[in-house]
């Protein structure tokens, strides 16, 4: 999905980014969770 806006590199990074950062961020919740 984040080749897909490549257009505008800034801004695709940067929402790449922050999508990431939310997946990293809910899975490091999930494994709390579990521990």
């Amino acid at each position: 999905s984040c080749n897909s806006l490549s257009r505008l590199p800034t801004l695709s990074l940067s929402f790449c980014l922050s999508v990431v950062l939310k997946r990293k961020t809910s899975y490091i919740k999930l494994l709390k969770k579990h521990e």
